[in-house]
């Protein structure tokens, strides 16, 4: 799956700054007006022709006039990693989503079948620092959900209504739900 990695240069007063970003695996330094970005890092022992081969590279700078925050760039990451596709069929104009959330600071991070194969897991985590009250929207036909640890082992049971969860997330917490 597509990372990204995100390096918040910004002025002393936090007003506005530049986001670099690009695949996890790169690295992001520099110093005071200067960024530096390595696209390739391996090495030679045991295999000195190691990683010869043609190598693709994504990134992009992403100067914003307000707080990284405020900027949303967390979204325009992943807008960089993870473009949108045509599919053959459906309605102009219509949209559908299996899950969404109502606040852009909760980032549904992933959406797969449930390990032993009983439901769906959702993961989601908080990208702003803060607790954050949001509702997670399913599938009309889901009757039951729970939070779970990352074993998938039922923590919490949450309540469904006509596919609503109200669910609280804390700062930077990775939360995962099991809906079925």
């Amino acid at each position: 799956m597509k990372r990204t990695k995100l390096s918040d240069r910004k002025l002393p007063d936090y007003s506005r700054g530049e986001e670099i970003m690009n695949m996890v695996t790169h690295i992001v330094g520099g110093a005071v007006g200067v960024v530096a970005l390595t696209l390739l890092k391996s090495g030679v022992e045991p295999n000195p022709n190691a990683d010869v081969e043609t190598h693709r590279f994504t990134y992009a700078l992403y100067p914003h006039g307000e707080t990284w925050k405020q900027a949303g760039t967390v979204q325009e990451s992943y807008k960089l990693n993870q473009p949108a596709y045509v599919l053959p069929a459906g309605t102009p104009g219509k949209t559908y989503s299996y899950a969404a959330v109502d606040k852009s600071n909760v980032i549904l991070e992933t959406v797969k079948q449930a390990e032993d194969g009983q439901g769906t897991i959702l993961r989601l985590y908080e990208c702003e620092n803060a607790r954050t009250k949001f509702t997670l929207t399913v599938p009309p036909t889901t009757t039951q959900a729970c939070v779970t640890n990352l074993l998938e082992e039922p923590q919490q049971p949450l309540t469904v209504t006509n596919g609503q969860i109200p669910c609280t997330i804390h700062p930077y917490e990775i939360l995962t739900i099991r809906i079925g």
